[in-house]
């Protein structure tokens, strides 16, 4: 697995609105399909942490209005923004 095209994909569902669901579950299939994302479990972490995150997100505010637990489209960014901040370069 390689750090960059994670990131990439990150970047991609932040700046892609239109093929944002397609780079967040690409992501996500990444992210729980490997045994070891990085070799440092902090970063390690924090992927396997935004990709369960990334499951309370919904696009659609209808379906949001019936549940709290969904968010939508500032807050995915901001969750994005951040671990993209948090990522080693590289």
């Amino acid at each position: 697995m390689d750090l960059n095209e994670l990131r990439l994909l990150l970047e991609k569902a932040l700046h892609d609105p239109v093929g944002r669901a397609k780079h967040i579950q690409r992501f996500q299939t990444i992210v729980w399909n490997a045994e070891e994302l990085d070799s440092r479990p902090d970063v390690d972490e924090l992927l396997r942490e935004l990709a369960y995150n990334l499951d309370y997100y919904q696009p659609d505010e209808r379906i949001r209005a019936d549940e709290p637990s969904l968010y939508g489209d500032e807050q995915l960014e901001d969750e994005i923004r951040s671990v993209l901040s948090r990522l080693p370069q590289g």
